[in-house]
């Protein structure tokens, strides 16, 4: 699985990018892949300290945007993109920078997965060369109480 993931590292970007942008036009929905979606754009953006796709802004194509746009809401962002995530806190911060995260996804995520691709391969081949040792010192064995 390694290997697989080494080789397709480049086209990590699209698929992040890719799967941020379903997220955020399926952002509020409430079929159970939209909710899905939802929640999982919700974790990373906590997690990852980032807004959107590329920032913020994009939050006025989703699902959700369109509500809030309805309700004279245009300038809403998700709770989760808050510096400090608490109840309503994304409210009229669409154009107040300094109490959200400005920065989009895409290079966090890309950051995130590539590391942990790379930190994967280095135990994968500290654990190769392991058991190549073990092998070593079996078949040494082996040989010496023959």
């Amino acid at each position: 699985g390694i290997v697989i993931a080494f080789l397709f590292q480049d086209d990590a970007e699209s698929y992040i990018r890719e799967g941020i942008t379903k997220s955020l036009a399926a952002y509020g929905g409430t079929e159970s892949e939209e909710e899905a979606y939802t929640t999982a754009l919700n974790l990373a953006q906590e997690n990852l300290d980032c807004c959107g796709l590329t920032d913020y802004k994009d939050y006025s194509n989703s699902t959700l945007a369109v509500k809030w746009v309805a309700a004279g809401n245009s300038t809403h962002v998700p709770d989760s993109c808050c510096l400090k995530v608490e109840l309503k806190c994304g409210e009229n911060q669409g154009t107040k920078a300094d109490s959200i995260h400005t920065n989009g996804c895409v290079t966090k995520l890309e950051d995130f997965v590539t590391g942990n691709l790379k930190l994967m391969g280095i135990v994968a081949i500290v654990f190769v060369v392991v058991e190549i040792c073990n092998l070593v010192f079996a078949f040494w064995l082996y040989k010496r109480y023959k």
